[in-house]
């Protein structure tokens, strides 16, 4: 079947990042947050189509150094602007128990 294999190495990709360098961070709070991540990488990365086996899964060797390397960067700078985002944003734990003893 044919594939952009993007989606697959994009995923593989942003959760790698995630465990090495934000390790104990929560970057995301629920899976649209987590989707709108997803999509900001793949409205910046090229699609990449190749045919796939069903048992087949994409390998980030498909990639040459360049494609990698943009696929990478795009990852850590959307990483980088949504933990810039929550910084400023909303506590997500606003009006819960925490407030009586700690607000």
């Amino acid at each position: 079947m044919l594939v952009n294999i993007v989606e697959y190495l994009a995923l593989g990709e942003l959760e790698t990042i995630l465990s090495t360098e934000h390790p104990h961070q929560q970057v995301f709070y629920d899976a649209r947050e987590r989707e709108a991540m997803m999509q900001q990488i793949l409205n910046r990365v090229p699609a990449i189509y190749m045919w796939l086996a069903a048992d087949e899964c994409p390998s980030r060797d498909q990639l040459n150094p360049s494609e990698l390397e943009l696929l990478r960067s795009v990852v850590r700078d959307v990483v980088k602007q949504k933990l810039q985002q929550a910084s400023f944003g909303l506590d997500p734990y606003a009006g819960s128990m925490s407030e009586v003893f700690y607000g």
